[in-house]
């Protein structure tokens, strides 16, 4: 259903106010597609996974050597689908303060925490 212009306008009044008032809510607001996409991308794969685990321990009782190969293809598909959630630089950040938060990047080779900020 499509909006009347007057509706329209009020609409983009509104948006423009609370970017004013408040920008980083308002970029964490309107989230590129891209990065919906990963979400759910990674959701799907851990999920996946996780099917998978379960059907390899289940299997696991019948026929081992196979419940094995799948469960270890399921944990490594779960593994894959934690990692697609993080984009970027692939990091961890966590605040201990109010405005003491530290980013721990996990891909560098040298895994030092980033000053704080």
């Amino acid at each position: 259903m499509n909006l009347s212009h007057h509706e329209q306008q009020i609409l983009d009044e509104i948006e423009q106010a609370v970017q004013a008032e408040d920008p980083e809510f308002f970029a964490s607001m309107t989230g590129s597609r891209s990065r919906r996409v990963g979400v759910v991308r990674g959701s799907v794969t851990f999920l996946s996974g996780l099917v998978a685990f379960m059907v390899g321990a289940v299997l696991a009782q019948a026929a081992p050597g196979w419940g094995v190969v799948v469960s270890l293809i399921g944990f490594l598909t779960m593994f894959l689908g934690v990692w697609l959630l993080f984009p970027g630089g692939r990091r961890f950040a966590y605040c201990t303060g109010r405005r003491r938060c530290s980013t721990t990047w996990i891909a560098s080779a040298s895994s030092s925490r980033v000053s704080n900020y």
